[in-house]
């Protein structure tokens, strides 16, 4: 139900096949410090940053490619990507997401983001004692 999106500390969202967002829940202010209406009128390509932006292009151009050949079904898919905050801070986040097929073409993606700067942190802070312990 909709009160499952809106306790989720996870930013659900969905976004047109030219990366307008529909939709997004009460996450992304906590998440990305705009409010939702803020959101709602913004781009993919104005939150990602310019090399994941190119990305995500080229994945949505194989996806669509996929689902209108009709080769396979959508998958979800996970990606990393670094997103820009309302205060220019650059997080990274993880996304699940997957295309919302309707007659045959995809029309829309639905994603689940979740900020993973403490995973990264740890990781950074295991590859370093790894070096310096000569491992």
């Amino acid at each position: 139900s909709s009160d499952l999106f809106e306790q989720a500390e996870d930013v659900v969202y969905l976004h047109d096949m030219d990366g307008n967002f529909l939709f997004v829940n009460g996450a992304v202010e906590a998440v990305l410090e705009y409010s939702r209406d803020e959101f709602l009128q913004m781009n993919v390509g104005e939150i990602v940053i310019p090399e994941d932006f190119a990305k995500i292009q080229k994945v949505m151009l194989a996806a669509i490619r996929i689902v209108e050949t009709g080769e396979d079904k959508p998958l979800t898919r996970r990606f990393e990507w670094t997103v820009i905050t309302k205060t220019g801070r650059r997080i990274p986040i993880e996304a699940s997401v997957r295309l919302v097929i309707n007659n045959g073409r995809a029309v829309a993606a639905q994603g689940i983001a979740r900020d993973i700067s403490d995973r990264k942190r740890v990781e950074a802070e295991l590859r370093q004692q790894r070096e310096e312990q000569g491992v």
